[in-house]
């Protein structure tokens, strides 16, 4: 149907291609510690899902290039820093499982969403001010609830078992 975004290589196709770049990152996410390894790992996220969505549009749609391309191009490397940056310096530095976990899935959707091509606008318009602070917005309730939730539910429940110390 015009208007409506596909999938320019299929359901299967479009999944595989999401999950190996949310593989990458998160194995990459593993191995950052220091806040220079975080910047850079951030561009590099960036610049990798912009270039899925620039291949698959350049491989399978033919868009023409513009100033308002260039433009969001830069707002959504910044947002997409951001993406990357965040749980990956909660996991750097509180340890936390939920933000490791919330970037694969983060990423993940983010490449399906920007692999696909056609439809009435960009998702570069879309993304930072619409799917990115909604998603943050996620990671900041999860890590919430990792962080200070669990455990103080785990510390009511074991003061009120019998012989607690």
């Amino acid at each position: 149907m015009p208007g409506t975004p596909e999938q320019p290589i299929g359901l299967s196709g479009t999944v595989a291609v999401s999950l190996v770049v949310a593989s990458v990152a998160a194995l990459a996410a593993r191995t950052v510690t220091t806040v220079p390894q975080i910047a850079v790992g951030g561009v590099c996220y960036a610049l990798g899902l912009l270039g899925v969505w620039a291949g698959s549009r350049h491989l399978f749609h033919r868009i023409g290039r513009s100033r308002e391309h260039a433009l969001w191009f830069v707002v959504c490397v910044v947002v997409l820093g951001v993406q990357w940056t965040l749980p990956v310096a909660a996991t750097a530095l509180t340890g936390s499982v939920v933000a490791h976990v919330w970037l694969f899935g983060s990423t993940a959707f983010t490449a399906a969403v920007f692999f696909q091509v056609g439809g009435e606008g960009s998702i570069l318009f879309i993304w930072p001010g619409v799917f990115a602070p909604i998603s943050l917005g996620v990671l900041g309730v999860l890590v919430t609830v990792e962080l200070v939730v669990v455990p103080w539910a785990v510390g009511m429940f074991l003061e009120r078992l019998p012989g607690a110390v």
